[in-house]
């Protein structure tokens, strides 16, 4: 089977792992239980009126609930809003107003703030429903009863069907709506996977957030992809997750320096070591080359990658390899993935000589669809040959590696 959409991974995940866990959290989920839990999900929105393309938008730290209310959404036709845990109530009403969120799924409560009560007495009028993931969300779910339409609904999504909407930080200005289709979120992180080693009877551990790429799709959706099993972590600790590590024997730790450092210091402390870590991916920031030594001496991590993207190129440009020694781990960002140009340029749009830095051009199916009905922004940022303009500078070495 030809995998092309994320619904089409849910089926395809059930069938070659089925009894296999998918998801451990609150409790486990099978890779078969994950596919009926989304069917019943996509029935129950396709009965809420829930149209091909309507927006749904995710307002919520990462669960079990987040991954198979998403898949819901996307199963039924529907396109995923993700949004930030962080965001104000002006900003989220921004986000809904701009996307014309039919449904918003949130929690009663997250670290003591119930975000319902940030968006009281704004004006929402596309709004239809919130739904609490902690709360309502069973209820909502247990309405789907036409299973058999959901099913069709399901395996009629399209790869070239838009999957999902992520904003940018909206440094300057508002934030813009990045939409990427399911074929293209599907090959770049089936690619992430390949270059991790990620396989079937991993056990990762995600505390990246959910409504960014590096939580929702070199992260669980990754997951899925490979049949391997998703630990959701809602926040940061690092003593009780040092604590899960050890306990569940996680072999897989995406994360920002950061993540690293603050583990290896539990370590320092406690005096406690860790031996299940296979692979760690890092990157968001500079990577020292001792700490990458220390992650493999100290945490026993066997492998630690890097890679570059950003949200408008599905997340993913280059990785590095398994192989890579620590030099090059710490400074390059890894070779473009399969299917991926990359270039860097001069002011004037020309190709730079190896090692001199430019502006960094992508081209290729990782490249968003656009800003979501931002015609002027997104032609500013693409150009008529395709290319993305990252407004990033880096430069290329004799091997390939981005630095």
């Amino acid at each position: 089977m030809t995998i092309r959409t994320l619904p089409q991974a849910v089926i395809a995940a059930a069938l070659e792992h089925a009894d296999a866990p998918a998801i451990v959290g609150d409790d486990t989920l099978s890779f078969a239980q994950l596919e009926k839990r989304v069917v019943r999900g996509a029935a129950a929105f396709i009965e809420a009126g829930l149209a091909h393309g309507d927006r749904v938008a995710i307002w919520a730290p990462n669960s079990a609930e987040w991954i198979v209310s998403c898949l819901a959404v996307q199963s039924a036709g529907g396109v995923v809003v993700t949004m930030n845990t962080r965001l104000k109530g002006l900003e989220a009403q921004y986000i809904l107003d701009k996307t014309r969120a039919r449904f918003l799924l949130t929690v009663g409560d997250f670290l003591d703030q119930d975000y319902r009560t940030l968006l009281a007495g704004l004006d929402l009028p596309h709004l239809e429903r919130i739904l609490t993931l902690d709360g309502e969300w069973a209820g909502f779910v247990a309405g789907g009863q036409d299973l058999d339409r959901a099913r069709a609904v399901m395996t009629a999504v399209s790869g070239d069907d838009a999957s999902d909407i992520l904003f940018t930080s909206g440094t300057t200005g508002h934030p813009k709506g990045v939409v990427s289709r399911h074929a293209q979120s599907v090959q770049a992180f089936a690619a992430w996977a390949d270059c991790a080693g990620l396989q079937a009877g991993d056990r990762y551990l995600i505390v990246n957030p959910f409504f960014h790429t590096f939580g929702y799709k070199a992260g669980w959706l990754a997951c899925l992809l490979k049949g391997a099993t998703a630990y959701p972590v809602a926040t940061f600790d690092p003593a009780q997750v040092f604590d899960l590590i050890a306990s569940e024997a996680i072999t897989v730790l995406p994360g920002p320096p950061t993540i690293f450092q603050q583990l290896l210091a539990t370590s320092a402390e406690t005096g406690r070591k860790l031996s299940s870590l296979r692979v760690a991916v890092t990157g968001a920031a500079s990577v020292a080359p001792s700490l990458v030594m220390r992650m493999q001496d100290e945490l026993g991590i066997r492998n630690v990658l890097t890679a570059y993207g950003l949200t408008e190129s599905s997340g993913m440009v280059t990785m590095t390899q398994l192989d890579d020694g620590v030099e090059r781990i710490s400074q390059t960002c890894g070779k473009p993935i399969p299917g991926v140009e990359t270039k860097c340029v001069d002011r004037l749009g020309k190709t730079v000589p190896t090692g001199r830095q430019g502006e960094i051009w992508v081209r290729g199916f990782n490249v968003m669809t656009g800003y979501f009905e931002d015609e002027a922004a997104t032609k500013d940022a693409i150009d008529d040959e395709g290319w993305l303009h990252t407004g990033d500078i880096g430069c290329f070495d004799e091997d390939g590696y981005l630095r």
